[in-house]
């Protein structure tokens, strides 16, 4: 009787999203830049796209950029596409596992991925596998359409029984293996005898650990470690694109839209800003590479970000002490340019460093109690080398307070739609309540607040809005 070792293909087997990075090479290898231009910010706006489009997976919508192509052409782009992402992006950890099975005459490989089957069959061939599955690509006419023929999200189970394990014949499952990091493979997870959950985050530990799955930590491939002893580029490389568009919004977008309010618009308070935001993220830094480096290893569920054995991790104190000397030198610098330095910047950066150093040392259940303290810093601390009043502090400081505060109490909140409504309804609640105390007594809060604080609560207006369009579509379904 056979075994059978199955692989998941994206962020599992390879440590990209293989659709979008296909639809990017073939734009890139055809000239296409305005189109590869709009690829790059239909990303971007994903989460927006898949809320009113939820039929849509998002490899259907990076897919639209080939319709019009030839199937040969795309055939012939799959293959050298393989070989590119086999050598940039194999998660080789995880192949060892493969080249294991290759060894055992028992067992049959399959690649199973929901990505496009054109390039899940060209890096299954060039990998060793015997079966693949994935995305079927409709063609008319030998032409790309631009539309999916068969989707495989969260339907692998069904796709192998019918078209992969008939081939095979009697299979042992008890004793076969399964590997995926992709949450919706659960009832496949569940069929086979020995399935992982490949994971980096520990909030992808607590999913797997709660269908009693075991889990394995994916260690991150960055192609460039040396670039990571430079100041704010570990943030910007390891830390940034985890919450893209969150991170995008409150640690860029604010903090400049706060230290314009409380400063007059010019060259070089902008300057000046952009030096007060490097100085506090190269200082905030070292809290990162503490935890990435050092913590997780003392962790039970660690979020690994980056090889805690890695020639940067080794080479920590380094790095530590670049970032020290560069603050001290952005800070001198904004003292020459801005005249005067409050000394509010200086210790503020220093004090959320020390707090940082503090929940690195903490038990993971514990430290969540301090986060709300080092998630502020990034909206206030920048802004502060402007000293403003502390009337815009307060607010503003409450404001993202209260999000993270909530959160800290997330495991006691069962319900996830519960668990949106405590957290975002006392934020418009304040903000409600700021905006009824400025009509009633218009000279007691400054307009700049009420704007900052609506700022604040933007994405919680999306939240909501979200789940109430969630609730009408429920109600809509039982009439």
């Amino acid at each position: 009787m056979k075994k059978v070792a199955i692989f998941d293909l994206d962020h599992c087997l390879v440590e990209v999203n293989t659709s979008f990075e296909f639809v990017k090479y073939v734009l890139k290898q055809e000239k296409r830049f305005l189109k590869l231009f709009f690829l790059y910010f239909t990303k971007l706006l994903l989460p927006f796209l898949v809320f009113f489009f939820p039929s849509k997976t998002d490899r259907e919508i990076y897919l639209k950029f080939l319709k019009g192509f030839k199937k040969d052409v795309l055939k012939q782009y799959a293959e050298e596409f393989s070989i590119y992402i086999i050598k940039n992006f194999l998660n080789k950890y995880l192949y060892e596992e493969v080249s294991k099975f290759k060894e055992k005459k028992d067992f049959i490989l399959i690649l199973a991925s929901s990505g496009f089957d054109v390039v899940v069959e060209a890096i299954s061939k060039n990998l060793g596998f015997n079966f693949y599955i994935g995305s079927v690509i409709e063609y008319s006419d030998n032409i790309c359409t631009g539309k999916l023929i068969k989707k495989s999200d969260g339907k692998k189970l069904e796709f192998l029984q019918d078209e992969i394990f008939p081939q095979i014949g009697d299979i042992d499952f008890h004793n076969s293996f399964f590997y995926t990091d992709n949450l919706s493979d659960i009832d496949l997870a569940k069929a086979i005898g020995n399935s992982f959950g490949i994971v980096k985050y520990s909030r992808e530990a607590k999913f797997w650990a709660l269908h009693n799955i075991p889990v394995i930590y994916k260690i991150p491939v960055f192609k460039r470690y040396n670039y990571l002893f430079v100041p704010t580029l570990y943030y910007f490389i390891v830390r940034f694109p985890t919450n893209l568009i969150g991170n995008i919004y409150y640690h860029l977008f604010f903090p400049f839209i706060f230290g314009v309010l409380v400063s007059s618009f010019s060259i070089k308070n902008i300057l000046v800003l952009l030096l007060a935001f490097l100085g506090y993220t190269a200082l905030y830094e070292i809290g990162y590479i503490l935890n990435d480096c050092v913590s997780v290893k003392k962790e039970e569920k660690p979020s690994i970000r980056i090889d805690p054995n890695s020639l940067f991790c080794k080479k920590k104190n380094m790095a530590i002490l670049i970032r020290l000397l560069s603050f001290l030198f952005i800070s001198i610098s904004l003292i020459y340019l801005a005249s005067y330095v409050p000394y509010l910047f200086l210790i503020s950066n220093f004090l959320i460093l020390v707090i940082f150093l503090i929940v690195n040392n903490l038990k993971q259940q514990t430290r969540k109690f301090l986060y709300p303290f080092l998630a502020s810093s990034h909206l206030v601390l920048p802004p502060l080398v402007f000293n403003p009043h502390p009337s815009y502090l307060v607010p503003i400081g409450l404001f993202n307070f209260i999000w993270h505060f909530i959160s800290v109490f997330e495991k006691f909140i069962v319900k996830p739609n519960l668990k949106i409504i405590l957290i975002s309804l006392p934020k418009i609640l304040l903000l409600f309540l700021l905006i009824a105390f400025n009509y009633l007594k218009p000279d007691l809060i400054n307009s700049k607040i009420l704007l900052l604080s609506f700022l604040l609560c933007v994405f919680d207006f999306l939240y909501l809005l979200k789940f109430s369009l969630i609730q009408l579509k429920k109600e809509f379904k039982k009439t």
